[in-house]
């Protein structure tokens, strides 16, 4: 999907499902308690917005420019705008710096990004105690998926499971499914947790 598209999309009104707060409590629960939260493909902030609400430092960033508004514009209402910053721009232009975060986040994104390109940069800009979370839906490699509408929308929007096991595996010497979510016929969605970054 284009930039111009993921603006029109937002201007539109596209929401997406937010984080369930048991996962996200049990993912901070490993996250070192003093440090800063970085969420990649942060849209509106909900995320953002949540991870801030428990005391984290917060910035996100999203190469659509109408979300980052939106954004901006809720972490106002919410009363969090002193711990969180949104910035515009594509995470694939944008340096990180190296050991500085205490968690770091890609939720519904890596399918729309250079993902191997992306873990390399996370693995170097997390703590040595970090955590880094991926939630994003998948395909199964070797299952024969009929050719429909719904199948369809699963490519554009999923990566190859066996793909991305072996990219963060690559990264980080621990990889935990956290949870596993069903939807539809075909739709298989896993939440990922990652840590001990191999540099």
């Amino acid at each position: 999907m284009s930039k111009f598209s993921w603006d029109q999309a937002f201007s539109d009104g596209a929401q997406y499902r937010p984080m369930n707060n048991f996962a996200l409590a049990k993912i901070l629960d490993e996250v070192p308690k003093i440090g800063k939260a970085l969420d990649i493909g942060c849209g509106t902030g909900d995320l953002a917005l949540q991870i801030a609400s428990f005391g984290y430092d917060v910035t996100g960033i999203d190469g659509s420019k109408v979300a980052i508004e939106n954004a901006h514009s809720k972490a106002i209402e919410a009363g969090v705008i002193n711990h969180v910053t949104f910035i515009h721009q594509d995470i694939d232009d944008q340096d990180l710096p190296t050991g500085s975060y205490a968690l770091i986040t890609a939720k519904l994104v890596i399918a729309f990004i250079d993902y191997k390109k992306l873990f390399k940069k996370v693995s170097a800009s997390l703590m040595h105690d970090g955590v880094f979370m991926v939630q994003t839906p998948l395909m199964v490699r070797d299952v024969n998926y009929p050719d429909n509408d719904e199948t369809r929308h699963l490519k554009r929007i999923s990566v190859d499971e066996s793909e991305l096991s072996a990219a963060l595996n690559a990264n980080f010497k621990t990889v935990e499914i956290l949870t596993t979510e069903y939807s539809g016929h075909w739709g298989i969605d896993k939440t990922y947790v990652a840590k001990s970054p191999s540099r």
